[in-house]
């Protein structure tokens, strides 16, 4: 386009755009992403350390120092064995899998909801977005490495959303366990 146009300058302008653009991407990601850690621990599904707010920058700086020391070792840990592009597309695959696997459940709703066209092809088109996910690239060299990968970081996502929704129902109970106490001590 520089050169149909004779003006050098859109290159430097576009590559200026795109960086603004990525940098634009990174700070949402990055403070959706912190917040949810943030709410979960001043709704006491996490630590309670994760819903303080430093008192000088009124910050989640718990949450977002934990979410940085976690993406960086799970960076570092795709990384492991492979080449940059490897890596990128394993995240990009996890992110995926991630992100179309609540549809499962909420399509077999749809199914037991008498929906069952919808819950079948919603279903289907998931089902297969998710297995066009884990199919490695002719860029991928160590095949099982890659699916190892995918293998960990997929039940890595799963199980510590089951601890965490273990961990609720226990305080769950234990405050409803105090609350029957101290109705049996009102009534006695």
């Amino acid at each position: 386009m520089a050169r149909v146009f004779a003006a050098p300058w859109i290159s430097a302008l576009v590559g200026f755009l795109v960086l603004t653009q990525a940098f634009g991407a990174f700070g949402g990601v990055g403070t959706a992403v912190s917040r949810m850690p943030f709410a979960a621990g001043a709704d006491r599904l996490l630590p309670e350390a994760f819903g303080r707010v430093h008192p000088r920058w009124h910050t989640p700086h718990v949450a977002l120092l934990t979410l940085g020391v976690v993406a960086s070792v799970l960076l570092l840990l795709a990384q492991l064995g492979d080449t940059m592009r490897v890596a990128y597309q394993e995240l990009v695959s996890l992110m995926l899998i991630g992100g179309f696997l609540p549809y499962i459940y909420m399509f077999i709703s749809a199914w037991k909801a008498r929906r069952k066209v919808a819950g079948s092809v919603g279903l289907s088109v998931t089902l297969f977005c998710l297995v066009c996910s884990i199919v490695p690239t002719g860029e991928v060299k160590n095949i099982w490495l890659y699916e190892g990968k995918l293998a960990l970081g997929t039940a890595a996502m799963i199980g510590s959303g089951l601890l965490l929704y273990a961990q609720g129902c226990a305080r769950s109970s234990a405050a409803v366990k105090r609350v029957q106490s101290a109705l049996a001590d009102v009534v006695d």
